[in-house]
């Protein structure tokens, strides 16, 4: 039993708690920019006048739980870092937590074009053109639209 308690007094556990606190800090910013993701996409498809069904959030989910595969095997290498002195941080929590940043940025950076891009302007556009009552108004309308795309 006195060889348990030398044991137990020393291990250094500062190592642990960081490997812990930065792990959880990790997660927590995935989570976020999934849910940052998912927020600009419905707001995307509002501008964009696309009906907002449960299917893209079926997949925000989904693309959620392969994140969560991804981060849980990055655990278990860290988990193992630990037998290790020189291993101070979760380093492979951290490299997958930068890889899902930089895919979700890019997510909500196309999002973004697509919202800025003349391409949202086009139902407007069209049911302009549908309304028209001849075809020389539906040809003056579409002369208008190239002379403000040059």
């Amino acid at each position: 039993m006195k060889d348990v308690l030398d044991f137990l007094h020393a291990l250094d556990l500062t190592n642990l708690y960081r490997h812990i606190g930065v792990t959880l800090m990790c997660w927590l910013v995935m989570f976020v920019s999934v849910l940052i993701d998912m927020w600009d996409g419905v707001q995307t498809a509002r501008v964009m006048k696309e009906k907002v069904d449960s299917k893209g959030l079926r997949r925000t989910f989904a693309k959620a739980g392969d994140y969560w595969r991804m981060m849980l095997f990055g655990l278990m290498f860290d988990t193992l870092g630990l037998l290790f002195t020189w291993y101070v941080l979760p380093y492979m929590t951290m490299i997958i937590t930068v890889g899902v940043l930089i895919i979700e940025f890019r997510s909500v950076w196309e999002h973004n074009k697509r919202k800025r891009s003349h391409a949202a302007e086009l139902p407007g556009v069209i049911a302009n053109i549908v309304k028209c009552a001849s075809e020389k108004d539906a040809l003056e309308l579409i002369k208008k639209i190239k002379e403000v795309q040059k």
